[in-house]
């Protein structure tokens, strides 16, 4: 929060001091994900909540034949969970 990359960016408005105390509290650490990893599975249920802070990632369905069917797309600034 505090040394989020995104934060001077101008898509994003600053935040009050305030603020960045109250959202700080939520910070639990950072999950670093290699291309191509799984972040959460389709059906399962996640205690957390993710900011993805650069690259993009995609959210998917299984198909009964194995393959995915793209939902949407999340970039940087994106929440996940």
């Amino acid at each position: 929060c505090e040394n989020c990359p995104l934060r001077p960016l101008p898509a994003f408005r600053a935040f009050e001091k305030q603020e960045l105390v109250f959202v700080n509290g939520f910070k639990k650490g950072e999950l670093a994900v290699e291309k191509g990893d799984t972040v959460l599975v389709e059906g399962s249920r996640s205690a957390h909540l993710y900011t993805v802070l650069s690259g993009w990632a995609f959210r998917y369905k299984l198909l009964s034949d194995g393959r995915r069917q793209i939902l949407n797309y999340s970039m940087p600034g994106d929440l996940i969970g």
